[in-house]
């Protein structure tokens, strides 16, 4: 009986070793995993790196979405392009870049808009460049507009705009409402009226 007992103990410290072991192996994977800090002063070139090209990225700006486990680095191309590259915040609170999304933009006044996916929920994430203050506000409806009286109408979401040289927004909108420059998101000047949507 006291060998028994004694064999169970042995068992029972080897099954816990094991354990341990297992989970120390897997900590140190989801820590190499999820290993990016937002404040990294490498960041560019650690996004760089991950992107796999020839292509040299430059960090703008990066915000972490409130309440997601997202962020968003905001990235110039190249000297060329601009885009952002999607970050996911893992338990040990460090990221993994999970996408990056760029391209051709015209010079000083540009916006472009892309919706994302958080564990919160859908989010429209909104850039640009607004050097001269000509961009006042953001519009986003359900549909796609169909004339310029049409934007108004169809208001869903308005976004103010901050008056600087390059902004970013966050907005979380439905899961069915797209965000697609051109179609159903208007940048209106100070007047008003959409920028480069309707031209006659």
């Amino acid at each position: 009986m006291k060998k028994k007992i004694i064999t169970l103990f042995i068992l029972f410290f080897i099954i816990l070793a094991g354990i341990l072991s297992y989970q120390k192996i897997k900590s140190k994977r989801y820590n190499e995993k999820y290993n990016i800090s937002l404040h990294a002063k490498n960041l560019s070139e650690i996004i760089s790196n991950w992107n796999q090209n020839d292509d040299s990225f430059t960090v703008r700006a990066v915000q972490k979405i409130s309440k997601t486990d997202t962020a968003i680095a905001f990235v110039n191309v190249n000297n060329i392009d601009e885009g952002f590259c999607k970050l996911e915040e893992g338990m040990n609170h460090k990221f993994q870049i999970k996408s990056c999304t760029y391209g051709s933009v015209e010079k000083n006044n540009w916006f472009r808009s892309r919706k994302i996916k958080t564990n919160k929920g859908n989010y429209g994430v909104f850039e640009g460049e607004n050097a001269y203050g000509k961009i006042k506000s953001i519009i986003v409806s359900k549909k796609q507009f169909t004339s310029e009286s049409n934007i108004q109408e169809n208001e869903n979401v308005k976004l103010i705009v901050p008056q600087k040289s390059f902004f970013y927004l966050f907005k979380k909108i439905e899961k069915n409402t797209p965000i697609k420059d051109y179609y159903n998101v208007a940048y209106l000047d100070q007047n008003g009226k959409s920028i480069n949507y309707f031209i006659h």
